[in-house]
């Protein structure tokens, strides 16, 4: 499994608790360092680049891209990328924000209009199954996650310590009654070509 744009290595980390062999990769030195130092458990680190990645193609036979999207300008290049080093039938993970509202604050340093969280896009089901379509894939599922109004009540603090099985089925739940997702994840395949 490739985990790109791995963040705190936490991803990783679960990974491997399914016997998983996982090369976990951002692009900060700092970052990659913090996650190694967190997960030893995770066997390869590595600073790279979702644009450029360090490997051959057809290396890996999963591949998750988690909050990683938004942040990207170029994202059909980056999901070619994804598609090169991905196994014929391999398989993509890539979680987004749900219909986010980009926010622009005015930046103190460059006196410009910047998007909060550095987040560029906006991202609804139909928008995300085409950008992998585009690249080689074929979407096999799409689920959504955390809802929106109850993150606003304080729901994932006061519910960090509750079972996974009722907190997912408490999410869904509200999802399906207050229909205000806040991330999307979708499964897909890269197509034999």
């Amino acid at each position: 499994v490739l985990d790109v744009g791995c963040g705190s290595g936490w991803l990783a980390h679960q990974c491997t608790d399914f016997g998983a062999s996982v090369f976990a990769i951002d692009i900060g030195i700092e970052g990659v360092r913090g996650a190694r130092d967190r997960y030893t458990d995770v066997r390869y680190y590595q600073v790279g680049d979702l644009y450029s990645l360090p490997f051959v193609d057809e290396k890996f036979d999963a591949l998750v891209l988690s909050e990683v999207l938004e942040h990207l300008e170029d994202i059909p290049k980056a999901l070619s990328e994804a598609a090169r080093v991905l196994k014929p039938g391999g398989r993509i993970i890539v979680s987004v924000p749900h219909k986010e509202k980009i926010i622009r604050h005015l930046c103190i340093h460059c006196n410009k209009f910047t998007p909060g969280n550095a987040h560029l896009h906006s991202f609804d089901v139909q928008v995300l199954k085409g950008l992998c379509h585009d690249a080689g894939f074929s979407v096999s599922s799409t689920y959504y996650t955390g809802n929106k109004l109850l993150e606003v009540c304080g729901f994932p603090l006061l519910s960090r310590r509750w079972p996974y099985r009722f907190w997912q089925l408490l999410d869904s739940f509200a999802n399906l009654l207050l229909k205000r997702p806040a991330f999307l994840a979708i499964c897909a395949t890269k197509i034999d070509q």
